[in-house]
C-alpha cells in the first residue's frame, strides 16, 4: 500500500449513517382470494393478527393509529375472505388490503377530500408524521433505523431515541412507510393523516442461523473482490441530486458545547468512470453554542460534512476496500443477516499482526444476491488511536494536551431506481483534553451524522463557484440566526429528548446574554 493511500485513509474521521429512501414495489396478488379462520377467545387483537399470518403466510402492519392492537377479540368464523375478516376484527368499514412482498398493509379507504386525493390542482401542502421505532418483543428503541416512504425518494432516520419525523407533500396517495434495521424485517406502515398522533413501528427481528444459509463463497477474500468489481453495476452510474441533513454535536463531560446543523444540497458524480468531486451548496444551517463552556478549551475538531462525503466508501474506498486489501488485512465471516428482507453476508476485517500503522477493523455487509456492499461498521484500533495526537485537530491551543480514546463509523447505502446510493453516515470520536498545570482531563465527544433526504438520480443541482461550499469548511465556525420553526418542509433527525432540554437551557443563556 503507498504513502499517498495510508495518508488519505488516516486524514478521513469516518463515521457513517445511513438513510434509506426506499422504492420496493407491491406485488399484485389479490387478498380477496385469501381465506382464513378466527377463532379467539379474549385474545389481544396482535394475537389473532398472528394467527391470521401462520394462515395466510403474510404479515400484517397499520397505521397504530388506526386500532388498539391490545383490544381483546371475542369470535369464531370459519373459512372467512381475508378482506371480510379485517374489516370484522378492525370494526372499520371500508378497510383496503395492499399486499408488498410477504406484508399486507391495511388502510382506511381513501374519500375525495381527504389529504392524499388532490382534486383541485391546487399546491401541495407538507405534511408530517411523527413515530418511534422500537423492538417488537424488547421495546428497546431503535437508533438511527431507516424510513423511507414507498416509491417515492423522500426518507430520513430515526435518532437515538428511536424517535424520527418525516415530511411530504399531502399528494401522495396511501403513503406506506418502509423501515428497515440490520438484522430485523422490514416494517410497512401505513401514513394516515387524519391524526397527528404519533407512529409506533415495532420492528420483529429476523434470526438466521448461518448453518442453514448455503454459502456460495468459502473464501471471504474472493467475495470481498467479488463484490469490489461489481461496484459498476450495483451503484449509481449518472450524476445525482442528493438533499442531506447534517449534524455536529460537541460534549464536554456529557454536557452539550457546541450543536450545529444543517440541510445542503450535493452534486454527487457517478460512483465510477468520474474524476469530478462531490459540490455542496447550504441550503440552511444553525448553530448553537454555550458560552460557558466554549472557552475552557480552544480547540476545533478536523471533522465535518467534508468528511461525511469522504466516508462513502464505495467511491472514496478506505484501505480495506483498497485493491490490495488482502495484502494488509485478514478476513472472515462472521455472520448472515437479514436486511431490507434480504439475506446479507457480514465479512470481519482486522490488520494483519506484522502490520505496525494503524489500519481499520471492522465489519463489511454484502447483498447475498448481487454483491452489493450495502453497509459497513469500523473502527480505529484505541491503542494505536491514542498515540495520534493531532490527527483529528484543525486548531488547538498550545497549552492543551489532546489524546484521542476512540474513533468509530457506520455506513449505510440505500437503492434507487434499481441502483444504490449513500444514504446514511456516522461517525463519534472521543478525546481526552488535560490542560497544562491540571491533573484531571476533561472528556469531550463528537458526533457527526448526515443522512440523505432525497435523491435524483440524473439531475444533480447546478451549483455556482460562489455556492459551494470549501472542502475546509467547519459548519460549526458558521454562525446562524436560531428559529423554532426553522426547517419548514426539510427533512432532518428529529432531534432527542436530552438535547431538546440542552438546546432550551442554551438558547435561554444565550437570550439572558444579549439582554
Amino acid at each position: 500500500m503507498d504513502n499517498n493511500t495510508k495518508r488519505n485513509t488516516m486524514a478521513i474521521p469516518l463515521l457513517l449513517v445511513f438513510l434509506f429512501v426506499l422504492t420496493l414495489h407491491g406485488t399484485s396478488q389479490d387478498p380477496g382470494k385469501i381465506t382464513v379462520t378466527i377463532r379467539a377467545a379474549n385474545k389481544p387483537l396482535h394475537t389473532v393478527l398472528d394467527d391470521l399470518a401462520e394462515q395466510s403466510g403474510y404479515n400484517f402492519t397499520f397505521d397504530s393509529r388506526l386500532t388498539d392492537s391490545r383490544r381483546r377479540i371475542t369470535m369464531t368464523v370459519q373459512d372467512i375472505s381475508l378482506p371480510a375478516a379485517i374489516d370484522t376484527l378492525f370494526q372499520h368499514p371500508g378497510l383496503s388490503l395492499r399486499i408488498i412482498n410477504r406484508n399486507i398493509v391495511i388502510f382506511p379507504v381513501a374519500r375525495p377530500g381527504d389529504p392524499g386525493i388532490d382534486t383541485t390542482g391546487a399546491t401541495p401542502m407538507v405534511r408530517e408524521v411523527a413515530g418511534n421505532i422500537s423492538d417488537l418483543r424488547t421495546g428497546k428503541p431503535l437508533p438511527f433505523a431507516s424510513i423511507g416512504v414507498m416509491d417515492t425518494y423522500f426518507g430520513t432516520i430515526s435518532n437515538e431515541d428511536g424517535s424520527f419525523l418525516l415530511r411530504m407533500p399531502d399528494t401522495l396517495q396511501r403513503p406506506v412507510l418502509v423501515s428497515s434495521f440490520i438484522g430485523y424485517r422490514n416494517q410497512y406502515t401505513p401514513v394516515s393523516f387524519y391524526t397527528n398522533e404519533p407512529v409506533e413501528i415495532r420492528m420483529n427481528k429476523n434470526i438466521i442461523s448461518l448453518q442453514e444459509v448455503i454459502i456460495r463463497y468459502q473464501d471471504p477474500v474472493g467475495l470481498l473482490q467479488s463484490s469490489l468489481d461489481r461496484i459498476s453495476e450495483n451503484y449509481l452510474d449518472v450524476a445525482s441530486g442528493m438533499q442531506a441533513y447534517y449534524r455536529e454535536k460537541v460534549t464536554k463531560d456529557d454536557k452539550y458545547m457546541i450543536f450545529s446543523e444543517a440541510v445542503v444540497d450535493i452534486a454527487k458524480p457517478p460512483y465510477r468512470g468520474s474524476i469530478t468531486q462531490e459540490r455542496t451548496r447550504l441550503l440552511k444551517g444553525r448553530k448553537l453554542t454555550s458560552i460557558a463552556l466554549e472557552d475552557t478549551v480552544v480547540f476545533k475538531i478536523s471533522s465535518g460534512l467534508s468528511s461525511m462525503l469522504q466516508l462513502d466508501i464505495i467511491r472514496h474506498a478506505p484501505d480495506f476496500l483498497s485493491p490490495d486489501f488482502a495484502k494488509v488485512y485478514d478476513l472472515h465471516f462472521s455472520d448472515v443477516v437479514s436486511f431490507k428482507d434480504r439475506l446479507v453476508y457480514v465479512i470481519s476485517f482486522e490488520q494483519k499482526e506484522f502490520i505496525e500503522e494503524m489500519l481499520f477493523r471492522g465489519d463489511v455487509y454484502i447483498d447475498r444476491e448481487n454483491l452489493a456492499i450495502i453497509a459497513a461498521d469500523f473502527e480505529y484500533d484505541p491503542l494505536k488511536l491514542s498515540r495520534e495526537e493531532d490527527m483529528f485537530v484543525e486548531k488547538k491551543s498550545r497549552k492543551v494536551r489532546i489524546r484521542p480514546v476512540s474513533a468509530s463509523y457506520h455506513v449505510e447505502y440505500a437503492k434507487t431506481a434499481g441502483a444504490y446510493h449513500l444514504s446514511q453516515v456516522q461517525g463519534e470520536v472521543k478525546f481526552r483534553v488535560r490542560k497544562k498545570r491540571q491533573w484531571i482531563a476533561s472528556r469531550y465527544q463528537i458526533k457527526l451524522e448526515m443522512a440523505v433526504t432525497k435523491v435524483d438520480p440524473g439531475n444533480p443541482p447546478r451549483i455556482r463557484f460562489g455556492e459551494q461550499l470549501k472542502a475546509s469548511t467547519i459548519i460549526s465556525d458558521e454562525v446562524f440566526e436560531y428559529d423554532p420553526a426553522f426547517w419548514g418542509s426539510y427533512n432532518t433527525i428529529s432531534p432527542e429528548t436530552n438535547l431538546k432540554e440542552a438546546l432550551m437551557q442554551i438558547e435561554k443563556a444565550m437570550l439572558e446574554i444579549n439582554e
